[in-house]
């Protein structure tokens, strides 16, 4: 038989209840952080390449910027150089067609001084 010293108080018991249902509470509530943890270490990892991306990013685009400006500017220089060589190539055109005009009326009049055009 049990002697009524050695029985446990019903107020001790729920204390050990209590007890027990916090340091059940508490490993779930650790493992919980731990998860928590790991996810903000990633989310932190992920954050930091994005900045980095970002920052990449930013400076390519300063680039390609400064570049789509050099095209540009080449592009209008380009563009007036064709003009002008349009020009010019008419003009040598034309120049050539007068000197094949003035080449065949010389011929002409030479032949015509010699007699030895033919009809």
């Amino acid at each position: 038989m049990m002697l009524s010293k050695d029985r446990i108080s019903p107020h001790k018991i729920n204390d050990y209840r209590e007890i027990e249902i916090l340091r059940v509470d508490n490993i779930r509530l650790l493992h919980d952080n731990r998860a928590l943890t790991s996810s903000l270490d990633s989310l932190n990892g992920q954050l930091y390449a994005l900045r980095k991306i970002r920052a990449n990013y930013e400076e390519c685009s300063d680039s390609v910027l400064l570049m789509n400006e050099r095209l540009a500017t080449d592009n209008s220089t380009l563009a007036a150089n064709l003009v002008a060589l349009k020009r010019e190539l008419k003009t040598i055109k034309s120049g050539t067609y007068w000197y094949i005009e003035q080449s065949n009326m010389l011929k002409e009049k030479e032949e015509h001084v010699r007699g030895t055009k033919t009809k």
